[in-house]
């Protein structure tokens, strides 16, 4: 707190400054720089070129990637949805149909009677194919034969 009190006096400061430019830096600052400038681009082009010619087809190659990606995940998220869905109506359609038995026993009748009509299908499907041989029969005559039988049998 003392030297606080001092005044300094400016005229016994030197005009002098103390700071000094080297001998002809400005004359030879500018070759320089040029010298400076022609290396920075001879590196550049000699480490970059390659660098700059396959710089756009590997982001090119990156997009098409990351598209094709999205669209698979999105395809299996659409067909995952689509199979839960399905497996669900499946699991209620054996529940409610194991739930229409009271025991085993009904449910293998049920299950013999399913093949029995199967197979009685099966053979009438084996009629359906010697008469058409036999007799040369369009498509149309025949869907309208069977439409005829299937209503026969559900008014029975």
């Amino acid at each position: 707190m003392k030297n606080q009190n001092k005044h300094i006096d400016l005229s016994k400061i030197s005009k002098e400054l103390p700071f000094r430019v080297p001998d002809n830096y400005f004359e030879e600052l500018p070759e320089k720089i040029q010298v400076r400038c022609k290396e920075a681009e001879q590196t550049e082009q000699n480490g970059n070129s390659l660098i700059k010619i396959l710089k756009p087809a590997f982001s090119l190659a990156a997009m098409f990637i990351g598209v094709a990606l999205l669209a698979f995940f999105a395809v299996n998220i659409i067909s995952d949805s689509g199979q839960k869905q399905n497996s669900l109506s499946e699991d209620i359609a054996k529940v409610n149909y194991e739930e229409q038995y009271s025991s085993e026993e009904e449910m293998i009748k049920a299950i013999q009677e399913q093949q029995e009509n199967n197979e009685m299908n099966n053979e009438k499907a084996d009629e359906y194919i010697d008469y058409l041989l036999e007799d040369d029969i369009d498509y149309g005559t025949l869907i309208k034969e069977l439409e005829a039988e299937e209503q026969d049998s559900s008014n029975k």
